[in-house]
């Protein structure tokens, strides 16, 4: 994707002379088809690790979730958001704030085009709270999301937070660039950008 203020003509020219002696290898196959992930999955896989020099304790969770070419992602990265997206998030709500035993509360997807991941971690307060609460807190949190639901009122803010990143996002042209050469290589569909 070339982007910003140039001459067309030129720049198509300038790609030809450079790169016009490539041969063309024609069309990879999707990859996608070609995988079995089965041995990538692990589960109930706990590791723990002491060092003297963290002054407090941590949980890590991670969850394998469908690839970014999966119509079910965009509900993951919307409860990353619900999760993790600022202070009316509901981890910020119920760790850092009404239970007092995190410093930190996140989740987060790593978005994959094979697979993906969600991860959510908790920091604890203090040295006094226990990796046992942490998780319990991070897994509650989970459940609740699971057995409750999202609200509409959760919904709306985290669909207006996107909306509002996406649009100030687009002010930039590298930006643009980046989203046009990314729906198009990895979803094949330019007009999402």
């Amino acid at each position: 994707v070339l982007a910003g203020d140039f001459d067309q003509a030129e720049a198509e020219q300038l790609i030809g002379d450079y790169f016009g002696s490539i041969p063309s290898n024609g069309t990879p196959p999707l990859l996608a088809q070609a995988i079995d992930r089965t041995p990538l999955l692990h589960y109930g896989r706990r590791r723990r690790i002491h060092r003297d020099n963290i002054p407090f304790n941590g949980v890590f969770l991670g969850y394998h979730v469908p690839s970014v070419t999966d119509p079910d992602f965009p509900a993951v990265d919307l409860i990353a958001s619900i999760l993790a997206d600022g202070e009316s998030s509901r981890l910020y709500r119920k760790l850092e704030y009404s239970m007092q035993i995190a410093s930190e509360a996140e989740a987060f997807v790593d978005d994959g085009e094979f697979g993906s991941m969600l991860y959510l971690y908790a920091i604890g307060q203090n040295k006094r709270v226990g990796i046992a609460a942490l998780e319990k807190a991070l897994r509650g949190e989970l459940a609740s999301l699971a057995n409750d639901g999202v609200s509409k009122r959760e919904l709306e803010k985290v669909r207006n937070r996107k909306v509002t990143r996406i649009a100030h996002s687009l002010q930039s042209i590298s930006n643009r660039a980046e989203r046009l050469a990314w729906f198009t290589t990895v979803l094949n569909q330019p007009n999402l950008a």
